[in-house]
């Protein structure tokens, strides 16, 4: 094919052709600042669509792609040709897409041109389009020539087809070239089986929304399970009252420590102690993260008049859905906490330091209620008696102190997860648009057809958990050190926020705020890379794009 395109351009005089490619460059640079933008695209297509022959019915006036329709055209044509993702198409980045898609359209002509003339005849089109299931008529086919045959010698040569479909950012074989022709050319021909020119943003279906309640459930219990090892370790490290050591080799000592005094307590289960909460916590968390993500790029992507969401709009859609998911399970949360802290050795025998504590006093209004939960946890306080449940005994000490003790650390969780979510999120999704743009242009195909392999998927998922950690995890920290205090692992108390910050910055310094985040990173790295890959696994699984 490539020899065969080689001759065919050796035909065109090449002077000729390069003012052709800045001839057509020019039409969309109207600016004429040397570069061409989402809106100068919107305008071109538009100038095109307004050559459609009049007078036009209502029905046909439907058919023509309205503005919003345009904006998402233009906007997919823009992500294919801006290959360097600055939003601005250079005459290079342009004819680097003309020559990208020349190969493209020549394949697809030599497909129809079924007897290798280098012309395609009428009978050649129509059979081409019935043989993809798009019943026209002959009478479709002579408007459709009409249109493209520009020396009108019946017949479509290949630069006849690719002057009038270069424009067409993704198109598979020749009935997706009509369809474009039908919404840009002339919406007059009538096309059975033709895609009607809904909306691509849509709502999606009940069944849609259960499939990402499904991908973002197993994609959370899968990865949480694997790495439940090191979030028991980072939570012991954290909520740990004992000075941590200086510098690499005393943090290897401490996490260490913390294996072994694990493992001596409660042996090789003890790393896996709690993750029956931990994965009935995880599983409507991160099936409500991720619905609530689709759900908002899709209403934030119709707010803007755009196919996909711009960068500040995945923003605000993951910061939005982590809060919301957050909410909705942080009593488990706290639960599964406080479980992670108790110590085996509570079932025989009380931790020294597990003596009678008040309860904080987070919310001034249930004061009194603490102080009558008072005489309750002082028994609560030194774990759970013999044969008594773990989560049991959990449950009833927050009880005890009333239904705010639930939600401790929820205001700088939901203040630390707004950011978390909105940069993980953000990172992943613009990470992972970049390489099936770069992989649907090298491999010619469309980018919706196109599955980034596990390398992909996990590299820009880890990649998006360090950046989102690095940002957030003074906060995330503020949090655990709330949910467990007053636990016998970690007996120090807090009346809010504000307090649990001073105490720690006056304990440990400013650099105490990020104690415990290598360990966090080695556990949050993998965790968020396999809940990414899972998740994207399981969503092509179920056939949701």
């Amino acid at each position: 094919m490539a020899v065969e395109l080689d001759r065919l351009i050796e035909r065109e005089d090449p002077s000729k052709r390069r003012a052709m490619f800045r001839s057509l460059f020019a039409q969309l640079d109207t600016s004429g600042e040397g570069f061409v933008d989402v809106n100068e695209l919107k305008s071109y297509l538009s100038r095109l669509r307004d050559r459609a022959p009049s007078p036009l019915s209502n029905d046909d006036q439907q058919a023509l792609l309205n503005n919003e329709q345009l904006h998402c055209l233009a906007s997919e044509l823009a992500k294919t040709m801006d290959t360097s993702g600055d939003g601005k198409i250079s005459y290079e980045e342009f004819e680097e897409f003309v020559l990208r898609k020349e190969k493209h359209l020549f394949r697809i002509f030599q497909e129809v041109d079924a007897n290798k003339n280098g012309e395609l005849s009428k009978d050649e089109v129509h059979t081409a389009l019935r043989k993809s299931g798009l019943n026209v008529t002959k009478e479709d086919v002579e408007k459709f020539f009409k249109v493209l045959d520009r020396d009108s010698n019946g017949g479509l040569d290949f630069y006849e087809l690719r002057d009038a479909f270069f424009l067409d950012a993704e198109a598979p074989d020749f009935s997706s070239l009509y369809t474009y022709y039908h919404s840009v050319y002339d919406p007059t021909v009538l096309i059975d089986g033709l895609p009607t020119n809904s909306p691509p943003n849509k709502s999606r279906s009940l069944a849609d929304q259960g499939r990402f309640f499904l991908a973002g459930g197993i994609a959370g219990a899968i990865s949480r399970t694997l790495t439940a090892p090191m979030d028991r370790l980072r939570t012991f490290y954290q909520t740990s009252t004992k000075q941590p050591g200086k510098g690499l080799i005393g943090f290897a000592r401490g996490m260490v420590d913390a294996g072994s005094i694990v493992y001596e307590r409660e042996g090789i289960k003890g790393f896996w102690r709690g993750n029956g909460v931990n994965v009935f916590k995880v599983i409507p968390e991160s099936a409500l993260t991720f619905w609530a993500f689709e759900n908002l790029k899709e209403r934030i992507a119709k707010f803007e008049g755009r196919k996909d969401p711009s960068a500040v709009g995945k923003f605000f859609a993951g910061g939005i859905s982590g809060m919301f998911s957050m909410f909705a399970i942080y009593p488990v949360d706290t639960i599964r906490t406080r479980l992670m802290c108790l110590s085996a050795t509570t079932h025989t025998s009380p931790a020294p330091s597990a003596r009678p504590v008040p309860p904080s006093n987070l919310n001034v209004a249930v004061a009194h209620a603490q102080a009558r939960a008072f005489a309750t946890s002082a028994s609560v306080a030194a774990g759970p008696a013999p044969g008594e449940s773990a989560i049991f005994y959990v449950i009833k000490s927050l009880w005890a102190s009333g239904i705010p003790s639930f939600y401790r650390g929820a205001l700088p969780a939901c203040i630390g997860i707004f950011p978390y979510q909105a940069v993980n999120l953000l990172t992943f999704d613009t990470s992972k648009e970049f390489f099936v743009r770069r992989l649907a242009a090298s491999q010619g195909k469309k980018q919706s057809d196109v599955r980034p392999g596990p390398g992909i998927l996990l590299g820009c998922g880890a990649l998006s958990s360090t950046i989102g950690s690095l940002c957030t995890y003074p906060f995330n920290l503020l949090r655990i050190r709330l949910q467990a205090q007053g636990s016998p692992s970690h007996p120090q108390t807090y009346t809010g926020v504000v307090d649990c910050l001073k105490k720690t910055i006056a304990k440990d310094g400013f650099k105490g705020l990020y104690r415990g985040q290598a360990v966090a990173l080695l556990k949050s790295i993998p965790s968020t890379a396999i809940s990414y890959y899972v998740y994207e696994t399981t969503k092509a699984y179920v056939g949701i794009k």
